[in-house]
């Protein structure tokens, strides 16, 4: 698989069926043993097409602004932002009906020309500063 092949699977991905809920392209490029490190059950296209689905269930008037595509042979790397109004749980917070605006990384993995693996990394605290969830550092108790 050529470098060219893995970032244009990449922008297929966040342009296709994540910005558009085209999740028929998914199909095209991600093998029957995939791994979705991102959802519980996460095997196959089908992991992949569910990911999509539920992100866009949460924000289902997403938009993507892809910053960064980078790729190997083997390897590409997605740094992107996402705007769109938070409408289902996320990070374990309710629906706040907030537009939230947070970056996300997402990292593939290609074996014989198809995608084995994908990790996202999402900028949680960002998210949570702009749903108004406050973190307080763990308080340390005293041994009895």
């Amino acid at each position: 698989m050529s470098q060219e092949r893995t970032t244009q699977v990449m922008r297929t991905y966040l342009e296709e069926a994540v910005a558009k809920g085209n999740y028929s392209v998914i199909d095209e490029f991600t093998a029957e043993d995939f791994i979705d490190h991102s959802v519980p059950d996460n095997r196959g296209p089908s992991a992949l097409v569910a990911h999509a689905a539920k992100f866009r269930g949460m924000f289902p008037d997403v938009t993507i602004d892809i910053q960064h595509i980078s790729g190997t042979d083997d390897q590409a790397v997605g740094i992107w932002r996402l705007k769109g109004t938070q409408v289902e749980p996320i990070f374990g917070i309710p629906a706040t009906g907030k537009v939230l605006e947070f970056t996300v990384a997402s990292y593939f993995t290609f074996r014989d020309g198809m995608l084995v693996d994908y990790l996202a990394i999402a900028g949680a605290l960002e998210a949570l500063a702009q749903m108004g969830v406050t973190l307080e550092p763990a308080t340390e108790t005293a041994s009895p």
